[in-house]
Formats: C-alpha cells, structure tokens, sequence
C-alpha cells in the first residue's frame, strides 16, 4: 500500500505501549505511518472514537478498514462511512456475525476474505473506490 501512495494507519484498542513493544519484536514500525491506540481516544472500539482518531490522523473522511471482528472493527468503521475489509481467519469466532450479514441482518462488509495474505492492494484500492463512488 504504501508503495503506491498509500498511508497505513495501526488503529488497535490496546494500549500505546502494548502496541509499540509489538511493532519493536516484529521489527514493523516502517510499515505504518500512523499509530492510533486507546491512549488517542475518548473511547475505544467498538464505539467510532478510535477510527475517528485514525482518520484525523490521516487528514480525511476516507479510507478502508482491514479487520478480523465485526463488531469492533468494521462496524465502526461503517458508521463513518468506511470501505471494509473482512479477514475471517477464524470464522467460528465470528459465525453469529458472519449469518446475520450473509441474511442482510448486519451490513455486509465491502470484501471478505479467509485470510490478509489473499488481500491484495488492487483488492483494497477498489473497495476504497467502491466507496467513494458510493458516497457520490
């Protein structure tokens, strides 16, 4: 993504010094360019605070989510108007969400996957696309 253009925003509920102990043992601070944590918002995921703060950061309104749980990242991230994108790695820890958007109970995500390593930037630029032609 970011050879393309792309700013990448970490938004985690987890504390700043969790997160930052992380990105140090997986020696990944040079793939984002931004780190939201809990520390950055009134209140965290599920409530939108967090993304909102991803997005001030950012200096936009738009953007694509990437995350693995319903409720506590996409669902805020539609809320303001975000692309989603949908890692069902675990899809039994997310069965109840997945039947309910399946069955038009809970807005559908943008794009599902089983797995971040199938996603790629062309997949991400075209549900920020998407997105932004939805939004007129």
């Amino acid at each position: 993504l970011r050879g393309r253009g792309h700013e990448v925003v970490l938004a985690s509920s987890a504390r700043r010094a969790e997160v930052e102990q992380h990105l140090t043992t997986l020696e990944a601070h040079e793939l984002v360019d931004h780190v939201i944590t809990a520390d950055d918002a009134d209140r965290s995921k599920p409530h939108p605070d967090l993304v909102r703060a991803a997005l001030d950061a950012l200096g936009r309104d738009d953007a694509v989510m990437v995350g693995d749980t319903y409720h506590a990242d996409l669902a805020p991230a539609m809320a303001l108007g975000m692309g989603t994108v949908w890692v069902l790695e675990r899809p039994e820890r997310e069965a109840d969400e997945l039947t309910a958007a399946a069955v038009g109970e809970l807005t559908a995500p943008t794009l599902s996957t089983r797995s971040l390593a199938t996603v790629t930037v062309d997949d991400v630029e075209s549900v920020f696309d998407r997105q932004r032609s939805a939004r007129g």
